[in-house]
């Protein structure tokens, strides 16, 4: 058993990390149908909320919009008027949704103004209202205007749910293709936007991925995670992290468990989407009850010690436009084993891990792989998964969306002059 995987080389967390200087004065209109602090939505809520924090530090002037839904309700915000959210260093217009999870007849009324005044619109998500009347203001007002469909055009995506989602893509965003510019986290993403619109061309995609920190919460003992889980931790777990729905593949997580040695235990850790009950049977049936351990959602200190101190992290999802828990592993020194329904087929000839496709013995092998090399002396291996994660770090992200909004408005200011200089 490993005591420090990173052999006594820890890196030492700080929080005094350098502000960058401001080289822009652009100003964005940013709008999400749902931000921070509903992170009950997952990956995407932290995408958006680093990404706009380094924004900020950059100086890139912010108009943020977004609505105070929550899964699990509303938001106790205030939605009169924007606030200070100081996880950014800016403000935040929460608009009250009018119907739930559907319409918010506030954020439609300011948003002509907000447009109206920007340099640029960066809107997130596909299916939701507040993407297609970005986009038609937009166009009315003559300016540029980036979609982040954050995964939602993944193939397995589209197929769930409502069946008019390929209506919604025709009626909403055909008429106004020529216009939209994507960003997209990989090569895969693109391919995604591809299968729909497939005259967009290669300069009306943004490839920039998900990041991660390069300020880490500290992880901390065994013996004061498990006072916080409320468990006693096994001594050799392999994690998962994720909301607890279907996409996130854990049924095939779990039927791998059957092919390890049968010291090793799964921790699964994120909130339940309808999917754990199912999950807790095929448990039973496979005959793993007592090995696999749901410990509900985590953050802080307690993720970070649950990175730290598992052998390897295993996340076999059905899709995944980027996968921000791969990277959060590799910040931590922990191995992954990755589906290959993600962009993450690199990390194998990084040697940080492995991708695979999600047949349980398979994943098995490559679990299996990994954790020997882990048991037999840790500190290399985890070296270079810190060492590809800090490709990734939040504030060099950043920088890519400003040299990305940049060349976006000098085209368009070329093409139309429409635009003010920057």
């Amino acid at each position: 058993m490993r005591e420090n995987k990173r052999g006594g080389c820890q890196p030492e967390y700080s929080n005094n990390q350098p502000i960058m200087p401001s080289h822009v004065n652009m100003k964005i209109y940013y709008v999400s149908p749902s931000f921070y602090p509903a992170i009950e939505y997952g990956g995407p809520i932290f995408s958006t909320l680093h990404t706009c924090r380094e924004l900020i530090r950059k100086g890139v002037v912010l108009d943020i919009h977004s609505t105070n839904v929550s899964r699990k309700g509303r938001l106790e915000v205030q939605t009169s008027h924007p606030v200070e959210l100081k996880n950014i260093g800016g403000q935040v217009w929460y608009h009250r949704e009018t119907i739930a999870n559907r319409i918010s007849l506030s954020l439609l009324r300011h948003m002509p103004r907000s447009v109206k005044n920007s340099d640029l619109v960066h809107t997130q998500s596909i299916f939701s209202i507040s993407t297609p009347a970005s986009i038609i203001f937009a166009k009315v007002f003559g300016k540029p205007v980036v979609v982040s469909p954050r995964g939602s055009l993944g193939e397995w995506c589209v197929n769930q749910g409502s069946k008019l989602k390929k209506s919604w893509l025709n009626f909403f965003f055909k008429p106004f293709i020529n216009n939209i510019y994507w960003h997209v986290t990989a090569d895969s993403e693109k391919m995604d936007v591809l299968r729909f619109f497939p005259e967009v061309k290669n300069d009306k995609f943004l490839i920039v991925p998900n990041g991660v920190d390069r300020v880490i919460d500290n992880p901390v003992s065994r013996e004061e995670l498990e006072s916080n889980l409320k468990i006693n931790l096994p001594d050799k777990y392999v994690l998962s992290v994720g909301r607890v729905d279907k996409k996130k593949g854990f049924d095939f997580t779990i039927q791998s468990l059957t092919h390890l040695d049968e010291s090793m235990h799964l921790v699964v850790a994120g909130e339940d989407y309808g999917e754990k009950d199912n999950l807790l049977g095929m448990v039973d049936d496979l005959g793993l009850k007592g090995r696999v351990h749901f410990v509900g959602q985590v953050e802080g200190p307690v993720k970070a010690s649950l990175y730290f101190h598992a052998m390897i992290f295993m996340l076999n999802s059905r899709h995944e436009n980027f996968g921000n828990v791969y990277l959060e592993s590799l910040s931590y020194g922990t191995p992954i084993v990755a589906s290959d329904n993600t962009p993450w087929g690199f990390i194998d000839e990084a040697g940080a891990g492995c991708c695979v496709s999600n047949e349980p013995e398979l994943i098995a092998d490559k679990a299996s792989f990994l954790l020997g090399l882990v048991e037999s002396g840790g500190a290399e291996l985890a070296d270079r998964c810190v060492e590809v994660a800090s490709g990734f770090y939040w504030e060099n992200i950043a920088e890519n969306f400003v040299k990305e909004y940049d060349r976006i408005i000098k085209v368009e200011n070329e093409n139309h002059g429409n635009y003010s200089d920057i």
